[in-house]
């Protein structure tokens, strides 16, 4: 009993521990079929682009996971962290990863000239961040001032409305 324990920890190692991790996370990787050559280079070199523009934009991210694996609807990722994590997350910080989701598309094109398909995942996160940066958290381009100027026009309303309210209650009695 003992030596098969011992036999089992020693073929545990650091790449089958990160294996298993991106299947709890990311799913089984697809054994479907094996990627051609020009597939993978195209693939390595989409993922690529996201690597150099999150160490462009955002030097304090720790790059974890680079792969060219398919898992799901995506053919590879790259993934990184924040040394201390952190729900806070401010418009720089947000900006920045837009231009790491649309790096891929940049990248194909620089490259190839064209974008294929698989920049759909990436334009798809850029537009969701991107919206919710404007329609939730009101991050776009001199927002505070418009947000004084309509806080200050919505509060005139208010009070307007408050002294309509009140002045109709006075009539009424």
């Amino acid at each position: 009993q003992k030596d098969a324990e011992v036999g089992i920890k020693a073929k545990i190692t650091l790449e089958s521990l990160i294996e298993a991790r991106n299947e709890v996370f990311f799913g089984i990787a697809s054994p479907v079929r094996v990627y051609q050559q020009e597939e993978l280079q195209r693939i390595a070199i989409h993922e690529a682009g996201h690597a150099v523009a999150t160490v462009a934009t955002s030097p304090e991210m720790i790059l974890v996971n680079l792969s060219a694996k398919r898992r799901g609807a995506s053919s590879g990722r790259v993934e990184s962290l924040l040394p201390i994590p952190t729900d806070l997350h401010t418009q720089k910080g947000l900006e920045n990863r837009l231009k790491v989701a649309l790096a891929s598309h940049v990248t194909e094109r620089l490259f190839y000239g064209e974008n294929t398909v698989g920049v759909s995942g990436d334009l798809a996160a850029a537009t969701m961040i991107a919206c919710q940066m404007v329609g939730l958290f009101g991050m776009y381009p001199k927002a505070s001032e418009l947000l004084l100027k309509h806080s200050q026009e919505l509060g005139n309303k208010l009070v307007s409305w408050k002294s309509a309210e009140t002045y109709s209650n006075q009539l009424s009695y």
